[in-house]
């Protein structure tokens, strides 16, 4: 300081400064969150439909089955080799974010969005009983903490 103190317009500027600052992240955080989330969904969907077309087709063809079996099994080993290299990214998402914001975890953010991303498509697109929002609260929560 420069013994003057600190006038009141000075506080109200910075204070000012401060909200608009936290508007324009949360308003960042908000709308690439979504982005990611929309794009999320929408593959989901897309690989569902060829799985269920998938299904459908091993139904009337029994010779097709040994092979859905094995795209299973080859998707199930991708998902689960994520898992090994990020643990982070199993179950829901939510208990992890938890313990991220209470400063008792830390992680590899973008890491860990990826994988949660690309883990998620894939289960969610083979039809697994897999959430959308807790893993769609994890992911925002990532890229939240990137700013």
């Amino acid at each position: 300081m420069d013994g003057k103190g600190l006038k009141i317009s000075d506080i109200f500027q910075r204070t000012r400064s401060i909200k608009n600052r936290l508007i324009l992240d949360s308003l960042m955080v908000g709308i690439i969150t979504g982005v990611v989330i929309v794009v999320y969904r929408i593959l989901a969907s897309k690989l569902a439909v060829f799985f269920n077309y998938l299904y459908g087709y091993a139904d009337k063809n029994i010779l097709m089955i040994p092979a859905v079996f094995i795209l299973l099994a080859a998707s199930a080993f991708v998902v689960a080799e994520f898992v090994k290299k990020e643990p982070m990214i199993s179950g829901s998402g939510i208990p992890q974010l938890e313990g991220i914001l209470s400063r008792k975890l830390s992680i590899n953010r973008m890491k860990v969005l990826f994988y949660k991303f690309v883990g998620g498509v894939i289960c969610l697109g083979a039809g697994l009983s897999v959430g959308r929002e807790g893993p769609s609260v994890q992911m925002g929560g990532c890229i939240g903490e990137e700013f």
